[in-house]
């Protein structure tokens, strides 16, 4: 749903009989939505969910506006605070991996970073036997 407000999508046409133009906030909406998903994902370890709303949101920025990558990135660098819990499937990993190439190619280098990094920490964590508070090293007080 989201894609469909990318590059000239919400335009105003020209249309002398149009006085007042509504602005759109479908697409704020939807991105808080997603944004929404990753963290009731987390809190109740939903991985299937939280590996779909990550994949959701690799498939959206390649298909937006630079505005709404924005946002999207903006989004993708908070995601990475929700993995703490998770134990990384392939099917997440793969999930993480497209979304750091898609923030990549859209040139949010730090945020894909970040994703890869936090990846990566999590990766660590396979094959050990950790609690649900402990699975990351570090991330407890």
């Amino acid at each position: 749903m989201i894609s469909q407000w990318g590059d000239g999508e919400n335009d105003a046409g020209e249309n002398a009989a149009s006085c007042i133009v509504y602005r759109d906030a479908a697409p704020i909406a939807a991105t808080d939505a997603l944004k929404a998903v990753i963290v009731v994902a987390s809190e109740s370890i939903q991985s299937q969910t939280l590996t779909e709303a990550i994949t959701t949101l690799a498939i959206l920025l390649r298909h937006v506006g630079q505005p709404m990558a924005e946002r999207l990135a903006d989004i993708a660098n908070r995601a990475p605070s929700s993995l703490g819990e998770h134990v990384l499937t392939r099917q997440l990993e793969v999930a993480l991996l497209d979304l750091s190439r898609a923030l990549e190619e859209r040139c949010f280098a730090s945020v894909s970073d970040a994703v890869s990094n936090s990846t990566a920490e999590l990766a660590a964590s396979l094959g050990k036997l950790n609690a649900r508070s402990t699975r990351v090293p570090g991330t407890t007080s």
